[in-house]
Formats: C-alpha cells, structure tokens, sequence
C-alpha cells in the first residue's frame, strides 16, 4: 500500500463518523450524506499530492466535503421542484443512530435555514471550526460568519420551537 493510500485510509477511519454528520446536516440526506462522503475521500485520495502539507488536513478534507454538499445542492435545485431538502415526516422513516429522539427534530429545523445560514453553523456544531476558519473556507469576513451564525441560530430557534 502506498503513503497516499495509507494516509488516506488513517483520515478516513478518523474523519468518516463526523463527517457523515456534517455533511447530513447540511444536506438532510443520509444517503446523499453517506454518497458525498465517499466522493469527498475519493477526491482527496486524487488530490493528496497536490494539497498544501502545511495546511490543516482536517481542514482541507472538510473543505472538499463542503464543496460537494454545495454542488450536490445546486443539483438538486434544478432536479426538484420540491424544496431542496424534504425530511422524513415519521421516526420510522429516518435511520437508526444512537440519537433518534433528538436527531429527527434537529435535521427538521436545520433543514428550514437557508444553507448561507446552515452552513457555518453546522460548521462550527459539528466540526468546531473557529469563526477564523468558517470565514476562510466560505469565503468571506469573520464579521458575515458571525452575522451568518447569528441569523442561523435565530432560524434554529424557531424552526426548533415551533416542531415542538
């Protein structure tokens, strides 16, 4: 097995889990969620001579998932007529995990805020990425982030309240 390969298959055992949540969240999907995270390593796997070493990988990786969440967005825009992210209306349909009960309602709520919003908080919940970083991936200033994250928290809170 090359380097590559190896390292590859260390970030992905590492990263794989929080990714998967990352990425549901942003696009409300577990199958396009599980769809997007095998891309996001494959592309990796393809562009790790390429990557800056000094960079965070952490970082970079999430950053390549993020850019295929957008893109498989922007697909579904012009494949629905629907909007872009229809949930499942019972527990029954949505896929075990270990947080059900509190999973359902969170995706439902996040599923109301505008990605804009959606994004950097579920950046910032799910990665626990500064505003710093948030700001540099999107980009944009650490002031629209902040105005992006308070606007998104604002959006939960009620989309959250209101499934209550």
């Amino acid at each position: 097995m090359s380097d590559t390969h190896a390292a590859i298959e260390r970030l992905y055992d590492a990263e794989r889990r929080s990714m998967l949540v990352f990425l549901r969240r942003i696009v409300g999907s577990p199958e396009a969620a599980e769809d997007l995270c095998q891309d996001a390593f494959l592309k990796a796997l393809c562009a790790w001579p390429t990557r800056d070493p000094r960079a965070s990988v952490h970082a970079w990786l999430y950053e390549i998932a993020r850019n295929a969440a957008y893109d498989y967005l922007r697909g579904q825009r012009y494949r629905q007529s629907q909007p872009l992210h229809t949930l499942p209306s019972s527990a029954a349909a949505v896929p075990w995990d270990e947080r059900i009960v509190e999973a359902a309602p969170v995706h439902q709520a996040l599923a109301q805020i505008p990605p804009g919003q959606r994004v950097p908080l579920v950046m910032q919940a799910c990665a626990n990425a500064p505003v710093q970083d948030i700001a540099r991936r999107l980009g944009c200033t650490t002031g629209t982030v902040h105005m992006r994250l308070q606007r998104g928290r604002a959006r939960f809170r009620s989309a959250f309240a209101a499934l209550s």
